[in-house]
């Protein structure tokens, strides 16, 4: 027996019910943020001016060597393979150099928190194992970082990359899920693009995706910096999806 799920709303006094199959007209309405409960990112890190301020706060608090000409790579998740952290574990001794500290915030697996434990020791002053779950810290790393970490093994819709991106913190993600809906990889021929991605789920593709943005972070700021612009203008709300499916319920109606 075929079981057909509807879903009922109201609109200018009409009643419709939408078959299940009719919800995959609505394309690209991805996982949203809310912009009230993100506002911190209008009062620290609109403007490109705040984002050395908010870098050189992170880099103090967490213990970091204070440097602004260093590119700050963070991560803020749950520390297991779904996310993407083998891929991670894999590729930091690689990622690793003078130019680079990465900031790891969440819990998890042990042989991960281990794992970033021993990098923060080997690493003193460029990496930082925030083992543990802090809201505040949390948004301090979004604020204060230059580009985030997504990898994920599958990810069906994904906020990370949505409000790393409202923070003018460059998303570098695994093109699935929610994360290829909202992440267009950067191209340098045209200069266009919100992030840097990668495809099969493989360190190495991972390891090349951190240095491309390294690369046009340290080679090319200007384009970086506009990058940046656009991700924090991209509109991620709710506002935006609602008035998708609006429309599409609207077209929906009987017309009579």
């Amino acid at each position: 027996m075929k079981i057909i799920i509807t879903t009922t709303i109201r609109i200018t006094k009409k009643v419709i019910k939408v078959d299940a199959k009719e919800s995959n007209r609505v394309e690209n309405n991805e996982n949203k943020i809310d912009n009230k409960a993100n506002q911190k990112v209008n009062q620290k890190a609109n403007q490109k001016v705040n984002k050395k301020v908010n870098k050189k706060a992170l880099q103090e608090s967490l213990g970091l060597e204070v440097d602004d000409h260093k590119i700050v790579i963070g991560l803020i998740s749950r520390l297991t393979n779904q996310k993407g952290l083998d891929l991670v574990n894999d590729v930091i001794p690689s990622i690793m150099d003078e130019h680079t500290q990465v900031v790891v915030l969440g819990t998890g697996d042990t042989m991960y928190e281990d794992a970033f434990r021993y990098y923060e020791n080997k690493y003193k002053g460029n990496f930082c194992a925030y083992i543990a779950y802090n809201e505040n810290v949390a948004h301090n790393i979004y604020a204060g970082c230059d580009a985030l970490l997504v990898p994920s093994r599958f990810e069906p819709c994904g906020l990370t990359q949505l409000i790393s991106m409202r923070y003018g913190s460059i998303p570098i993600v695994r093109e699935t899920g929610g994360l290829k809906d909202t992440v267009q990889s950067y191209n340098l021929f045209d200069n266009t693009g919100n992030g840097f991605t990668f495809d099969r789920y493989e360190s190495g593709l991972l390891y090349d995706a951190i240095n491309r943005a390294k690369t046009l972070y340290f080679e090319n700021r200007k384009y970086w910096d506009e990058m940046v612009v656009r991700d924090m203008n991209k509109d991620v709300s709710w506002q935006q999806s609602a008035k998708q499916y609006k429309d599409m319920y609207v077209e929906l109606t009987p017309k009579y």
